[in-house]
């Protein structure tokens, strides 16, 4: 009997072998997460920065240092960057920083107004609005500031503002706020082919996916938030307020949900809603005198940690070595 059962024990130990073999040569998991941030404009008295905050509103930390004036955080394509504009000694500039607030970066350097910066979808250049040419146009410029050029020749009637890049980068979406010409219009990447298709609205926001455009509607005592598709058709209002106004609409990177900023008599706070279930509402920032505004939403990848090696002890010579992470 013994003689029999030795062949099938020695199987076992050979599969067994085996099976620890390719164990030791899969990868094991990166580690690596993507999650949410919220980038937004935080005002303490007389001075503003920008703050990031998980999507249900805990979290919130300070990542940028305090100006008189800061505004239009927006995050670069690979969420590894935010771009805003902020006072300087020249007046109001464009600036980058990582998306830890570390190494902030002035990106413009010019004795008039430079605003609303948001980055194309391959993260090489940044669009931005600016009033250097005499009249508030639209330019563009490397990632790094350098080789500007402006991108529209508008007359006196249109003054655009907010404008960013379609996903697939083949569309410009901007607002105009005010004159007979304003609402929510939409061109060719290039400056060409320019429509309207929105009468009075503001801060446009494409969905992830470019399909649909989330904006800011209404009058001097409320405004709403409301969605349409990206050609214009079928307008939808997606939020309800009274004596009181909601701007900055910005998608989740899943595009179920829409923050938005509410500015009441007294101070300005930022909410989300469910795309399709308007009952689903709620209030994100913490309620402060100085208030909370622009929301900007993101993903943000969480790298792996890095690796350590480990060789199994009595490990045969020709088994791989993979490395080992902590999660």
């Amino acid at each position: 009997m013994l003689t029999k059962r030795f062949p099938i024990a020695l199987l076992t130990v050979i599969l067994i072998a085996a099976t620890a073999a390719i164990t030791l040569a899969t990868p094991a998991r990166a580690c690596a997460d993507t999650v949410s941030r919220i980038a937004y404009v935080h005002r303490e008295g007389c001075t503003a920065a920008i703050w990031v905050m998980d999507p249900d509103g805990s979290n919130p930390t300070k990542i940028s240092t305090d100006a008189a004036w800061t505004s239009s955080p927006a995050w670069s394509p690979d969420h590894s960057k935010i771009v805003y504009s902020a006072e300087a000694d020249t007046g109001i500039e464009i600036f980058v920083m990582n998306a830890d607030g570390s190494n902030p970066t002035r990106l413009t350097n010019d004795s008039t107004w430079d605003g609303t910066p948001s980055f194309s979808p391959d993260g090489t250049h940044i669009l931005f609005s600016s009033d250097r040419s005499g009249h508030r146009q639209l330019f563009t410029m490397n990632a790094d500031g350098s080789s500007v050029q402006q991108l529209t020749h508008f007359d006196d009637l249109l003054d655009p503002s907010g404008a960013s890049y379609s996903p697939d980068g083949t569309k410009i979406l901007w607002a105009v706020p005010d004159y007979d010409f304003s609402g929510i219009w939409v061109m060719n990447a290039d400056g060409t082919g320019g429509r309207r298709l929105a009468i009075n609205g503001d801060n446009p926001n494409w969905s992830p996916d470019g399909t649909k455009i989330a904006w800011s509607s209404g009058d001097s005592s409320s405004r709403n938030i409301w969605m349409m598709n990206a050609d214009g058709t079928d307008p939808v209002q997606i939020e309800t307020t009274h004596c009181e106004s909601n701007y900055h609409p910005t998608w989740s990177p899943d595009g179920s949900r829409v923050a938005f900023a509410r500015v009441g008599p007294s101070e300005s706070e930022i909410f989300s809603i469910s795309v399709s279930d308007p009952t689903d509402f709620e209030q994100l920032s913490v309620s402060s005198p100085g208030g909370s505004s622009e929301p900007a939403w993101g993903a943000v990848v969480e790298l792996a940690p890095t690796p350590t090696t480990t060789i199994p002890v009595n490990a045969p010579a020709d088994v791989p070595v993979v490395p080992a992470y902590t999660c």
